[in-house]
């Protein structure tokens, strides 16, 4: 066989989100199933999710530039992790919340701490700290909010912060599919809302606006009859006057 004609190049190297790609997977597959996991399926994920960044790991350390990077940015990623699962509603949420990743890492829940390494890599110019960045905005893309949870400004900002760094990173084209195959059978005709969900609201806004003006008709005409009933009595009162002083004028007979 002549081996000069085989393709010997070596594997194209991936992305630092590509590697990351089937963690995000991962956490957006236990998001949708929620509650309806089966109760005993900590170990289970526990241990999927281990082997996940075992992987990671290992295809990071075949390149020195990949691994230099993934190391700056697997801590964040384990607080990630650690966040999502326990915020996920999922019937083992509570004893992931006792047994974090990050304990096992002598660090605590990392809710702040992720943040702190934000902004040390938005601060950082050197080459790799936009595909950390790119890293970072998919997280918070995700959902995690950590210390700033319920705080959508503050995370919105962050988010900005990112945006112009690694714009580079981002599909432009916003009429392209994330998933062509998904879109096979869905139905994507404008669907008429049922009738019910319109008249409704017209129904009671309707009955609203009626009772709004038998009210103000109900003031209106006692305000008008108080001031009528008022002119009535003034007008009786002066005639009563006038008259009593005409028969005081009139000599008695």
């Amino acid at each position: 066989m002549n081996t000069s004609t085989l393709d010997t190049k070596p594997p194209a190297v991936p992305t630092l989100h590509e590697l990351c790609d089937p963690l995000f997977q991962e956490i957006c597959r236990l998001n949708r199933i929620g509650r309806k996991a089966p109760a005993g399926e900590y170990a289970i994920t526990y241990s999927e999710i281990k082997g996940i960044f075992a992987n990671m790991a290992e295809r990071a350390r075949k390149d020195v530039r990949l691994n230099l990077n993934y190391e700056k940015v697997e801590l964040a990623l384990v607080f990630f992790v650690d966040f999502m699962i326990t915020e996920a509603k999922l019937p083992y949420s509570a004893e992931w919340n006792k047994k974090r990743l990050a304990y096992e890492r002598n660090e605590l829940a990392g809710d702040e701490k992720f943040f702190d390494m934000l902004d040390e890599t938005l601060a950082d110019t050197k080459e790799g700290a936009v595909e950390r960045l790119v890293i970072y905005y998919i997280c918070l893309g995700l959902g995690f909010s950590g210390w700033y949870m319920g705080q959508d400004e503050y995370l919105r900002k962050k988010q900005k912060e990112i945006l112009p760094r690694i714009r580079p990173y981002l599909d432009t084209d916003e009429s392209g599919l994330i998933s062509p195959d998904a879109y096979k059978s869905t139905n994507t005709v404008n669907l008429p809302l049922p009738m019910g969900s319109t008249l409704i609201p017209m129904l009671i806004c309707l009955v609203t606006l009626i009772v709004v003006v038998i009210a103000a008709n109900i003031v209106l005409f006692k305000t008008a009859s108080s001031e009528l009933t008022k002119s009535v009595d003034e007008i009786r009162a002066h005639e009563n006057a006038a008259a009593a002083e005409q028969q005081a004028a009139t000599p008695a007979r």
